[in-house]
Parts: C-alpha cells; sequence; structure tokens
C-alpha cells in the first residue's frame, strides 16, 4: 500500500526540480525553504517584562488505516488530537532562556484503549560568558507513550507509557577560527508496566538511565569550507539486575567521527562525518557491538522556491527486544520543500531504514513517504493537510513474522497568539 505514495512523492520531486532547474534566473538565498523567517506571517506573542509569551492550540483529525501496526486484520479508527502549547522567552540582551510545556491528548473513536495523554515540559538557555565563550542548560521532563510502531512494541491491551527526564549542561569556547565544545547529558526513562490479554506485562527491564560526556572540535579553514571531530563516552545503567531468566542490559561505549562542513556547488551543502562506534554489554549472553558509523545532510537550494535535501545516518541505538542488547540502524531520506505561495508551502520525503538487531536473527526494513500542504493563513492561524505511510518488512527472523504497512491522513488547525 505505500508502493504508489513513495512513486507519488518521487514523481513530484522529480516535477518540482526539473521545472525550478528550467525557471530560476534569479540570485538564489542562502537560506531554505523549511527554515525561511517570514516576519510577516510570525506570532507576535505577548510581552511580560522581560519576556515574550508565545501560546498557541492545535487541533487536528487524523484517520489511520491500522492502529495497531499489525499484518493481519488491521484496524482503522479516527482519533481527534489536542494539542496546547506555551512558551517564554527571554528578552535579555547578554544572557537568554527559553521555557516551554506542551500538552498532547489524543481520543480515538471506537478503540478508547488507545486513548493518550502526553505532556512535555522543556528549558533551554544559554549564560555568556565572554564575547566568545559561554555554557549551555537544558532539562525535559516527559510523561509519553510508545507508539505502536516501534519495535520494541509488547502488544499491550493499550499503549506502554514511560516518563522521560533529561538534564545537560554544556560549554562552548571561540578563539579565531577554532571552536571548541564539551557537553555532559543525563537521561533516564522509567517505564510502565501493561495489562495484556496473556496477564500483566513487566516493563521494569526496560528502565534507564544514560549518562554521556560529549567533546567537539571544529576549524574553520575557509568560509566556505569547516573540519570538525567529535568524540562521546556512553554509559547505560538498566535497574533491572541480571538473572537466569532476565538479562543485564547495562553498558558502556563510544564513538569517534571525524567530518566536515562545505560547499561543493554555490548551491549546495554538504555536512559529512564518518567514523567508529564500540559498545560493550555487562552481559556475557549479548554480542558486543563494533561497527562503522557515518551521518551526511545535503541541502540543495534549487531556487528560492525549493530546497531539496538528502541525508544519511548509521549508528548504534537500544532495542528492548529479547536477548538483543543493540541494534545498527542505517536510515536514508529525500525530501523537497517548495513555496508554492509566500504563505503555502508543499512538501514530499520518502525514507528506508534498516534495521540489524544484535545477538538474534532479525533484520527489519521500514519505508515511507509523507505529503504535506502548509497553508499559513496569517500571523495567528494556520491549517495543515498530511498523509504520511510507513511499512515494515521483516528480512531476517528467527520466527516468521507478517510486515506490515500503515497510512494515515490528517488535517490540523493551529491558533497562536
Amino acid at each position: 500500500m505505500t508502493r504508489l505514495p513513495i512513486m507519488f512523492a518521487l514523481c513530484c520531486l522529480t516535477a518540482i526540480c526539473s521545472a525550478q532547474v528550467q525557471a530560476a534566473k534569479v540570485p538564489v538565498p542562502d537560506d531554505t525553504v523549511a527554515d525561511r523567517l517570514r516576519p510577516e506571517l510570525l506570532p507576535l506573542g505577548v510581552h511580560v517584562g522581560a519576556f515574550t509569551l508565545f501560546p498557541d492550540v492545535g487541533v487536528q483529525a487524523v484517520r489511520r488505516n491500522n492502529i495497531y501496526s499489525q499484518g493481519q486484520n488491521p484496524v482503522d479508527d479516527t482519533v481527534t488530537v489536542l494539542n496546547p502549547r506555551i512558551q517564554l522567552r527571554s528578552n535579555w540582551s547578554r544572557h537568554s532562556m527559553i521555557v516551554a510545556a506542551e500538552a498532547e491528548a489524543g481520543r480515538f473513536l471506537n478503540n478508547s484503549a488507545e486513548n493518550y495523554d502526553d505532556t512535555r515540559l522543556t528549558a533551554s538557555g544559554r549564560i555568556t560568558v565572554s564575547r566568545n565563550s559561554g555554557f549551555r542548560l537544558a532539562g525535559r521532563l516527559a510523561s509519553l507513550h510508545e507508539d505502536r510502531f516501534s519495535a520494541d512494541n509488547r502488544q499491550g491491551s493499550s499503549p506502554t507509557r514511560y516518563d522521560q527526564s533529561s538534564v545537560s549542561v554544556g560549554y562552548q569556547h571561540n578563539r579565531a577560527r577554532l571552536t571548541l565544545e564539551f557537553d555532559v547529558a543525563l537521561t533516564t526513562l522509567d517505564f510502565d508496566d501493561v495489562e495484556s490479554v496473556a496477564g500483566t506485562i513487566d516493563n521494569d527491564d526496560r528502565d534507564r538511565e544514560r549518562q554521556s560526556i560529549r567533546t567537539r572540535a571544529a576549524y574553520e579553514i575557509t568560509p566556505d569550507l569547516k573540519v570538525y571531530a567529535h568524540a562521546t563516552l556512553t554509559s547505560l545503567d538498566y535497574t533491572t539486575p541480571l538473572s537466569a531468566v532476565t538479562f543485564a542490559r547495562s553498558s558502556s561505549g563510544g564513538e569517534v567521527a571525524v567530518g566536515a562542513t562545505f560547499d561543493p556547488t554555490p548551491l549546495t551543502t554538504l555536512d559529512a562525518f564518518i567514523g567508529y562506534a564500540q559498545r560493550d554489554y555487562d552481559d556475557r549472553r549479548f554480542e558486543d557491538l563494533e561497527t562503522p558509523v557515518f551521518g551526511a545532510t545535503l541541502t540543495w537550494r534549487v531556487s528560492g522556491l525549493t530546497t531539496v535535501t538528502a541525508t544519511a545516518l548509521r549508528g548504534i541505538e537500544e532495542t528492548a527486544l529479547n536477548g538483543a542488547g543493540g541494534l545498527v540502524a542505517t536510515r536514508i531520506a529525500v525530501g523537497v520543500d517548495h513555496e508554492l505561495l509566500r504563505n503555502l508551502l508543499l512538501h514530499a520525503s520518502v525514507f528506508r531504514r534498516e534495521t540489524d538487531f544484535a545477538g538474534i536473527e532479525r533484520k527489519d526494513e521500514d519505508s515511507g513517504s509523507r505529503l504535506a500542504a502548509t497553508y499559513l493563513m496569517n500571523r495567528r492561524l494556520t491549517v495543515e493537510f498530511e498523509y504520511e505511510s510507513r511499512e515494515r518488512e521483516f528480512l531476517a527472523t528467527a520466527t516468521p513474522q507478517d510486515g506490515f504497512d500503515t497510512g494515515a491522513f490528517s488535517l490540523s488547525i493551529r491558533s497562536a497568539r
């Protein structure tokens, strides 16, 4: 079912790009369509002393054809999502701070067990030490639910809920063409147990704390060429102890990489790195992971009205699948943003992700596409129509499983102050 949208998206990309190449006869801006500032359409907010308050609320209607992400007997339903948000930004001349709160309430028409209420609270800021250096601070508290499409989904009678908290502190120093960065981060995940037809699913083996230290150095050789290197040390501590039936998923590892940001042509920008990552697990039943890693983002400003972005990323990630300590995921994606009118933006993208689970005979291939049209009516009102499809195929698995696909049409309206 996802083949047609993917083919349609690719045709749109080709048609738009070809038309713009033929029509472009004016200088192309350095920004992209998606990131471009449109001052006449930006919300003004509410000034509160030395801060500006930006409240907004969105309502979305979504029609999904496979709400449980299953290969047989898919169930369709309509979900209404209410999404209020509020953001407080400082107007200080030297330092800066942003605090944001968001809630998302989803209500299904015929399957109320899938209803969810998510909340997020984030804060970030910068303390300027001097003209060339400063500290970065960030924190996050969230209560979320796990997507049914997740490979870690344990098929509970309702979505698995979890709490997430994180805090990070960083320091950046600029000296002439050299930039040095240092960051320390701590993230905690706490998963709730969930009921199923076979009884209670104990998710305590997924609770974990992630600690990381990252350093990065970048040097600007020319205005169009910057080289960099980064190194990260990571420690994962799971709360469940080792036993004959449970796994000790705690691990430690790191990643080193070198890369560069440069402009291959006046209309393109490439940021790419290559490196090596490894992960050692406390439980000897798990296979330790060692793999090359890479990442790249190519931005092509076809014209002032069209931007093409291609990305590729490979790295080590976590999983809760029984018998697997971790996974290596490789993802590629291509997207096009087109400014049909100053206030009407079109988007089309496709992606493919291959997931190789370490220690078990399982390899997944996910693919999908997204089409969207965003109408910025004025400073206060935005309307968006979207179609998204995703598909999973099991390329290799010890227990044969049917692949599945999902699709969703949505219409959303957002009002801002």
